[in-house]
């Protein structure tokens, strides 16, 4: 009898194992159908609705009697609806993306069309992915301005903004991104470029720019690297080969200037005679070598009054040449008598200078 009760038990509870197990089994798979769900709910193209008058309510349930959430203030506010069915008054509601109801009597059918699915490019920093196409929800995910993104469908929400899903089921307002037509891959380099900056005529800078990453349609995935160099110049022809610097002109003496004198005062008798040897020039005018100078003391050669080399005038010679005209004056020396003073005419050189 024990042997009997014993196995009883055993039996038991083998029975609850196996029970777990299929409790815990139905939940995995009832949480993947929830979730296969949505993401099937999110890859569906809507209708495209919109509303025909303003302060459209939008409600919990599919019955003006449940809660209402909010209005759609503005006439044509466009709503996407996920499905549609008829309540027990015999009245036909929409259900939205955010699983809220609206009455399909103010709502008609929109000829608007919604932007192309494929790829898209964040135009913004800091951009929150989110598990449901509402602003209300925090970001579970942030991307950064650049990043590419594949939309799987486009749609619009409870209130009239429209919103995206992403390949992984995250919602993104559409304002964020911008469409181009498939997510860039890099596939292929570009080729490398080296250009030169002249920095003086002695040295270039060498600008090298590594191939960027490319996408097949040619869009830039990331720069290529930039190096810079300092070369020295090498010049061919006159110039240099990689810049074109113009090669610096060698002067080269090729002629020789015209020799120069000129003469310096030195006093009444004496000047200097300075003569300059020509100057060795280049064919640009450039002097080579300077010519040499000389100083020498020479007499002055005086002709009609001045030097005939400086220009330094003659010293005036006085000579007596005329005689001036004699002259009498007066003294008073008393009441009665005076002094007669003749002077006798002084004798002039032609300058007018009293000789004597």
């Amino acid at each position: 009898m024990s042997q009997l009760c014993a196995k009883v038990h055993t039996a038991g509870k083998e029975g609850n194992t196996v029970k777990r197990r299929l409790s815990k089994g139905i939940r995995l798979l009832l949480m993947l159908a929830a979730l296969t769900a949505v993401l099937c709910m999110h890859a569906f193209a809507y209708d495209l609705y919109e509303t025909t008058k303003a302060d459209v309510p939008v409600w919990s349930e599919a019955s003006s009697l449940s809660k209402e959430i909010r209005k759609l203030s503005k006439k044509g506010t466009k709503i996407s609806i996920v499905s549609t069915k008829t309540n027990i008054a015999g009245n036909l509601w929409g259900k939205t993306v955010m699983d809220t109801w609206i009455y399909m009597g103010n709502l008609k059918k929109s000829s608007a069309s919604l932007p192309e699915t494929g790829g898209y490019r964040v135009i913004k920093d800091d951009v929150p992915l989110r598990t449901k196409p509402t602003s209300n929800l925090k970001g579970v995910k942030f991307l950064d301005k650049g990043d590419q993104i594949t939309i799987k469908s486009v749609y619009y929400n409870d209130v009239g903004n429209l919103w995206g899903t992403t390949s992984d089921g995250y919602a993104i307002y559409m304002g964020n991104v911008e469409y181009v037509g498939h997510v860039h891959k890099g596939a292929m380099c570009g080729m490398p470029k080296t250009s030169y900056k002249t920095i003086d005529e002695s040295y270039h800078q060498k600008i090298v720019k590594a191939g960027d990453d490319l996408c097949s349609c040619g869009y830039v995935m990331k720069e290529g690297a930039t190096t810079k160099t300092k070369e020295a110049h090498t010049f061919k022809n006159g110039a240099c080969t990689a810049c074109g610097q113009k090669a610096p002109h060698q002067h080269k003496a090729i002629k020789c200037a015209n020799p120069t004198t000129t003469y310096e005062k030195l006093s009444e008798s004496k000047h200097y005679k300075i003569v300059k040897a020509g100057d060795e020039l280049c064919s640009c005018g450039a002097v080579v070598k300077a010519g040499a100078t000389t100083r020498t003391k020479e007499a002055h050669t005086f002709k009609n009054g001045k030097c005939s080399a400086c220009g330094q005038a003659e010293k005036h010679q006085h000579v007596a040449v005329m005689c001036g005209m004699p002259t009498t004056t007066y003294e008073q020396l008393s009441d009665s008598q005076h002094y007669k003073v003749v002077k006798a005419g002084d004798d002039l050189c032609s300058c007018g200078q009293v000789m004597k």
